[in-house]
């Protein structure tokens, strides 16, 4: 799970680095906090919800199911810890699709991802 959260926020959140190389921007020696750093952090929210979810599941549905839980549950929790970091949220792809995106209205961002 956390070289697939670190994958997804290396390439969602690209416009971070991407925005310290415009003119003589004086925090250049970011980049490499912002380009691998940040992604790093943030997947070990989804590295967590595998890791919670194989420790307690028995069966190979179980353990899916608390994917599933622990996955929403780590994604509204990444939304809050240290003031929150609310963009790149997988439940964000859902909006291309109408019934999907209905379906937010029910369970809200957090359900929907």
């Amino acid at each position: 799970m956390s070289a697939a959260g670190t994958g997804w926020f290396a390439f969602s959140l690209y416009w971070i680095s991407n925005s310290l190389l415009v003119g003589d921007s004086p925090y250049l020696f970011l980049l490499p906090f912002s380009f691998f750093g940040l992604p790093l952090f943030l997947s070990f929210f989804w590295a967590g919800a595998g890791w919670l979810a194989r420790a307690i599941g028995c069966s190979h549905t179980q353990r899916l199911l608390l994917l599933l839980f622990f996955f929403c549950v780590l994604e509204w929790s990444r939304g809050y810890v240290l003031t929150g970091f609310p963009w790149s949220h997988p439940g964000q792809l859902a909006l291309k699709h109408e019934i999907l995106a209905q379906s937010a209205a029910f369970v809200g961002m957090y359900g929907v991802g």
